[in-house]
């Protein structure tokens, strides 16, 4: 057998479906084999694979063993002269294997052989050669020498750059994603070092094949396009722990020898850490500055002003400035944690207005017990009442000059699918179709010129392959979409990479147009897996304090307002919307329904999605799909949520009627 390719799968069906399909054509002239070792998938991966890739080896593991420990598995039970492991969102040129088992038997001294990597947006990949992170690659690296002096031999040794990527070169170790070796190397050498879980073993594996006098080799004379982290993205590890652990067993693996680089390589991998943490906090450092420096402000011109209209008092005594200016800011600020004011949703204006309307209470409570501190309670009121307006008001100015801007909805990008045949149609269909999309589909790209100015569907051939380049600039198109169908792979890596550079996304549909996978995504195309979700809607802390809210504010309008207005409806021919809405209040406190929830509990019948609601966004979207409305509120429900809603309700029936729009962030009109 000539070949074994080893792939460990963990939850990315759709890509290690493209992979295999990818695998297929590239394999024709080879006697291959494919082994799929799948770490505990839960998305249908293992029904997948044996529906449609029964001649696949699938070794189903009931736990995630890692990286390392099932590649192992794979590579033990592996039967060919070569082996290649793998990553599952890759895809493969048709030429790919057979370049490399060719490079592979013109270059015996390589005991393991990597090629060229494109990122989905055409780009060069870095990590899929590199040098070993040694004390001065690591320092120049986290300095930014290397990015600064990117073809310096002497500063760019971690990522390589100062070599030709399309070049052919011995190299310090390869990624994982892609590492070809003899079986002689496998027997010598051994299999991954299983402490590695995920990340670092790709390194040492290189670094222990050097130690036993093998090299390893890049080339560019074939390439494959990796996605790059899908697995990772759906892991239940701490993906930054993960990394930098492995970082650490590295250096304490191969360093230990070294009094200086063990605690220098750990030193510089505790402040990339560090930073990384930092960068990747959900923590918005900026909007925290900003209201430290409003509510400061604004307790200056209050005291000030107030200082000026009220003659007995003189202002804050002397020497009290320090503690006046810094605890309240403080509290407010901690307030402001403590209501996640600062976190995902930092632009919610409702979040903001009660966070101050807590601290507002805090501090006055607080001061009533250290009396000696309680210079003026006007003063006080006067700067929360001015700091929640400016709070309130910078944040709803953003959502409508750059967060509502940014909504896919109000400016979406240009799409185009490659082939002028049925199956590039009907993919154009379903994406169009996407009310949610970030892209609306206006054409095709047929790979012959002859086919320009033909009308497939609703969908005009725009232009050829060949002048791709320039209809993305004329046609502002942000995402191109490849059909399954005759295109071969290897063409689909002359489109990536000839676009390389260009602000443009590339997708590949499904073998049965059921979906597409992107450089972050998978989009379904057809019904969405519901049942495979996770709601807010059904977890009991939430479905708590949403009884309390629908109780708190049911209970006073049936009270005081129901009786008034039933008997308004009695004697009044008309029942307007906002009526009906206060009219629930009966239903609401008895729980039949909840202020906010679907239209229709049984709209998705086995699915529990919320009792039906007095109002929800099916009442503020009503062009909008229904059922996704309803999947969307209850996997992302929350009080704050159900606030947005009500007020924009209630905002809806005191406007005059326009066409409702959706400002629930830039990355929620996502169904």
């Amino acid at each position: 057998m000539d070949l074994s390719i080893i792939i460990v799968n963990y939850n990315v069906k759709e890509f290690l479906q493209n992979c295999l399909v990818s695998i297929e054509r590239a394999s024709r002239n080879l006697d291959v084999e494919t082994i799929v070792i799948d770490n505990a998938s839960e998305d249908g991966s293992r029904e997948m694979l044996r529906e449609r890739f029964p001649e696949v080896e699938l070794i189903a593991s009931e736990t995630n063993l890692g990286f390392g420990k099932a590649n192992n598995v794979g590579l033990a039970r592996a039967r060919g002269d070569y082996l290649l492991v793998l990553n599952p969102d890759t895809i493969l040129g048709e030429e790919t294997l057979d370049e490399m088992i060719g490079f592979m038997r013109e270059t015996p001294e390589a005991g393991m052989a990597g090629c060229k990597a494109l990122n989905s947006d055409g780009s060069f990949q870095l990590s899929c050669r590199r040098g070993f992170p040694g004390p001065w690659a690591s320092f120049t690296k986290l300095t930014g020498l290397a990015a600064l002096f990117p073809k310096s031999k002497l500063f760019a040794k971690y990522n390589l750059t100062y070599l030709d990527e399309n070049g052919t070169y011995e190299v310090d170790a390869l990624a994982g994603s892609f590492i070809m070796l003899p079986r002689s190397t496998y027997e010598k050498v051994g299999g991954f070092d299983e402490r590695f879980f995920m990340y670092g073993e790709d390194l040492d594996w290189c670094h222990r094949a050097k130690q036993a006098g093998y090299q390893v080799w890049y080339t560019a004379r074939t390439r494959f396009i990796h996605y790059k982290g899908e697995s990772s993205k759906k892991s239940d590890f701490v993906e930054t722990r993960v990394f930098y652990d492995a970082m650490r067993l590295f250096v304490e693996k191969h360093y230990a020898a070294s009094f200086v680089a063990v605690p220098t390589l750990k030193l510089a991998i505790f402040l990339k850490e560090t930073a990384v943490r930092l960068h990747r906090s959900r923590l918005r450092w900026a909007p925290a500055i900003i209201d430290a420096a409003l509510f400061n402000g604004v307790l200056y011109v209050a005291s000030s002003e107030y200082a000026k209209r009220q003659p007995a008092w003189d202002g804050f005594p002397e020497g009290t400035e320090p503690v006046v200016y810094t605890v309240p800011l403080a509290l407010q600020l901690l307030v402001n944690l403590a209501v996640k004011v600062y976190q995902k949703r930092w632009v919610s204006t409702l979040r903001a207005a009660a966070a101050s309307a807590i601290g507002f209470l805090v501090l006055s409570t607080i001061t009533y017990f250290f009396k000696e501190w309680a210079f003026s309670r006007a003063a006080v009121l006067l700067t929360y009442v001015g700091f929640g307006v400016a709070a309130v008001g910078w944040r709803a100015l953003y959502s409508v000059f750059v967060q509502y801007r940014r909504n896919p909805h109000y400016r979406r990008r240009n799409a185009v699918v490659v082939g002028s045949d049925e199956s590039a149609r009907a993919v154009a269909e379903k994406l169009d179709g996407q009310t949610a999309s970030r892209y609306r589909v206006v054409g095709l790209v047929s790979d012959t010129r002859r086919d320009v100015g033909r009308k497939r569907g609703a969908f005009e051939v725009l232009g050829s392959v060949e002048n791709l380049r320039r209809l993305v600039a004329e046609r502002n198109v942000g995402e191109i979409v490849f059909p399954p169908g005759d295109l071969a792979f290897e063409e689909m890596m002359k489109i990536v990479s000839n676009l390389q550079g260009e602000d443009v996304e590339f997708r590949v549909a499904g073998r049965n147009l059921d979906f597409v996978v992107g450089k972050a995504s998978v989009a379904l195309l057809d019904d969405l897996p519901l049942v495979e979700l996770s709601y807010n809607i059904s977890k009991p802390v939430n479905r708590l304090v949403k009884r309390l809210v629908d109780l708190a504010l049911a209970l006073p309008v049936l009270i005081f307002v129901y009786p008034l207005l039933y008997f308004w409806n009695r004697l009044s021919r008309a029942e307007p919307e906002w009526r009906r809405f206060f009219l629930d209040a009966p239903n609401i406190v008895s729980g039949k329904k909840s202020v906010v929830g679907p239209k229709d509990a049984a709209r998705v019948p086995g699915l529990y999605l919320g009792k039906p609601g007095a109002t929800g966004l099916w009442r503020l979207e009503p062009e909008r799909d229904g059922e996704k409305l309803d999947v969307y509120y209850a996997r992302r429900q929350n009080v704050w949520l159900d606030f947005e809603i009500i007020g924009k309700t209630v905002a809806s029936f005191l406007a005059t009627p326009r066409e409702p729009k959706n400002n629930y962030g830039e990355n929620d009109t996502r169904l």
